[in-house]
């Protein structure tokens, strides 16, 4: 999943590479992607290691699916139909890399076909293009796993790990290692598409009946899939828990000089998030309206911040924003932001809110804290385990409350002192700590 992104890391992907990081500094081990066409993992050359890990280079990897028919079919038409924009723009990239004419035209027209989602897959800050690779430079050699090789799948391409779980011979592979994020879509199928939906169940399914242990980024997560896996009558082999960590100090202390065009330090408030129907943008919406009205936010000029890619199912939602007279104004909605900036957003809110359904941990949460910021959140899933007691969780559906808790927040900064104290005295968990716990809990069982 991580070799077809590029750019800046959010949600899994930031996980990926910051265990990949960990593991390339700390423990014997090579990076591995799973190649559809071939159906096996692939070990990836040392050349491109460094520069996946850090997303400066994008796999031309094809998408697989668990139906053995849709394999057969010839080419990957289901890619072109779902993704036609993507899939024109990857063709394209090997002919823009032509000298002459024709390389420059394709340039040309690359910039025709690009959208904000694509311009942050594959433009650097700085405006250079990504480097695009195909699968057989990027990994030439299959992955075959000895008897005390260990294999961590810790991605989110369900349907890879389901084939090669499904098809391994146990008694000879190794040990397979599954850090498992949440199991939303069979919780929320709702906020997925059908499809989503019953390859996620497919293969988890299989994950956990075969799995020689599955980590989990939270308790409550493993409590949802404990009492799943009774209800399937599947067990679980082995399990442990091991929490994220929050940005590390890599960003540095050098931050941009200035903020976006209309926010002003300590006058704005924050959501970080992949837009998506789970995470509660449309209700944010609806409270920011309220809030506009009211002279509190009028006298002291508060703005709210959505940073966040796009993600499924919100076209609709994506259309009232274009429609609503405060986006753009007092409600901003910022994309392909780099961590230096998103860094320089978080030092300087006023607070953050976190208004999600359901999350299986919440990295934004943790990201806030290390800025020290409270952080309105919600009580969906994981969310209060990992915010602890150092801000309130409110009920994500109850729009009222988030209204008079958000207007008290703007109207009485003081009631975010004592949790923005103990937050400093927490201190944060670095990602270096979550990559030793997560190895030494696989080293111990």
């Amino acid at each position: 999943m991580a070799a077809r992104i590029g750019g800046q890391a959010d949600g899994i992907i930031r996980v990926i590479r910051e265990l990949a990081r960990y593991s390339a500094s700390h423990s014997d081990t090579d990076l591995v992607i799973f190649d559809p066409n071939a159906e096996a993992f692939k070990v990836v050359d040392s050349r491109w290691s460094a520069d996946l890990v850090e997303g400066g280079v994008i796999v031309d990897l094809p998408y697989f699916s668990t139906d053995p028919k849709k394999r057969r079919r010839a080419g990957n038409f289901k890619r072109w139909l779902s993704h036609p924009r993507r899939e024109t723009f990857l063709a394209l990239d090997r002919f823009r890399l032509m000298p002459g004419w024709l390389g420059q035209a394709v340039a040309r027209f690359q910039l025709f076909l690009m959208s904000e989602n694509y311009r942050e897959d594959f433009i650097e800050p700085d405006g250079g293009r990504r480097r695009f690779i195909s699968v057989s430079d990027a990994s030439p050699m299959r992955m075959s796993l000895a008897d005390r090789d260990v294999l961590v799948l810790c991605g989110s391409d369900w349907p890879a790990m389901y084939h090669f779980l499904k098809t391994r011979d146990r008694a000879t592979a190794g040990k397979v290692v599954v850090l498992c994020y949440d199991i939303i879509p069979i919780l929320f199928p709702q906020y997925f598409l059908p499809e989503t939906a019953r390859q996620f169940s497919l293969c988890f399914n299989e994950i956990f009946r075969v799995a020689d242990i599955v980590i989990f980024t939270s308790e409550v997560v493993r409590q949802d899939v404990l009492t799943y896996c009774k209800d399937q009558k599947l067990a679980l082999r082995n399990t442990r828990v091991v929490p994220l960590g929050s940005i590390t100090s890599r960003i540095g202390v050098e931050l941009p000089t200035k903020l976006p065009v209309g926010l002003e330090r300590d006058r704005y408030i924050l959501f970080v998030s992949t837009i998506e129907p789970r995470k509660g943008h449309e209700m944010l919406l609806s409270v920011w309206k309220r809030l506009l009205q009211a002279p509190a936010c009028q006298e002291t000029r508060f703005n709210l911040v959505f940073v966040g890619r796009k993600g499924w199912l919100v076209d609709e939602l994506l259309d009232r924003f274009e429609s609503e007279p405060c986006v753009g104004v007092s409600l901003h909605i910022l994309t392909n932001i780099d961590d230096r900036a998103l860094a320089q957003l978080y030092a300087n809110a006023a607070f953050c809110v976190y208004p999600s359904v359901y999350e299986g941990f919440g990295l934004p949460i943790v990201e806030s804290f290390r800025h020290g910021k409270a952080v309105l959140a919600s009580t969906g899933g994981a969310i209060p385990e990992v915010v602890a007691g150092m801000s309130p969780c409110l009920d994500p559906l109850n729009e009222d409350l988030w209204f008079d808790t958000i207007l008290n927040w703007i109207e009485n900064p003081e009631l975010r002192k004592p949790y923005e104290a103990a937050i400093r005295a927490r201190g944060e968990r670095s990602w270096s700590e979550m990559g030793k716990e997560f190895f030494d809990a696989i080293d111990t069982v």
